[in-house]
């Protein structure tokens, strides 16, 4: 639901900010691997205005928000250890396609195909130790928005008037990726 106002016979306005940053944010319960505090740049900006097309008779209404925040916050993910990327898995495992069992729990070299091993070289290596959320990171998310109304009365008599309204909002949101890797061929 929204409400509008109406337009007057004086013209009237109003601008507003906000704006929040970094310097004043704590680093927060899980504190990234590389020590750098998260990153949060906040600015929430618009106004209003109003006033008169007609005297008595016509008035328009006015406003805009727009919203732009830039933010990195501590991301967790699963990636392979660097003894796992070698073939090394540490416990017996059975291929699923060919049904070979690697006792040993280490994996040929030849029986990592060549697709794998492009995959496994383009993920980023450990950050923590361990084999389950032992990466951690502080990707870049963007949120931009930007909205207005336009808002028209029209007075024809006491017993009859008439509004028209049009909104509009366009939204650009990115969210990263929990792990980096390569986007190229």
């Amino acid at each position: 639901n929204a409400t509008f106002r109406s337009g007057t016979n004086q013209f009237h306005g109003t601008a507003w900010e906000f704006n929040r940053n970094t310097a004043l944010n704590a680093t927060g319960f899980f504190k990234p691997s590389s020590g750098v505090k998260p990153k949060l740049d906040r600015n929430q900006f618009g106004g209003v205005f109003g006033g008169p097309m007609m005297r008595d008779r016509a008035f328009f209404f006015v406003d805009y928000e727009g919203f732009r925040q830039v933010s990195r916050q501590v991301t967790f993910a699963s990636v392979p250890t660097l003894a796992q990327r070698q073939g090394n898995m540490g416990k017996p495992i059975v291929n699923p396609l060919t049904g070979a069992v690697y006792a040993d729990g280490v994996i040929p070299a030849s029986a990592i195909t060549p697709f794998a091993r492009k995959v496994l070289d383009g993920l980023p290596a450990p950050t923590r130790s361990g084999i389950s959320n032992n990466f951690d990171s502080l990707p870049r998310r963007e949120d931009f928005n930007d909205k207005y109304d336009i808002k028209i009365d029209h007075q024809f008599s006491t017993r009859m008037t008439l509004f028209g309204r049009f909104s509009h909002r366009n939204v650009e949101n990115f969210e990263p990726p929990p792990i980096p890797g390569e986007t190229g061929s």
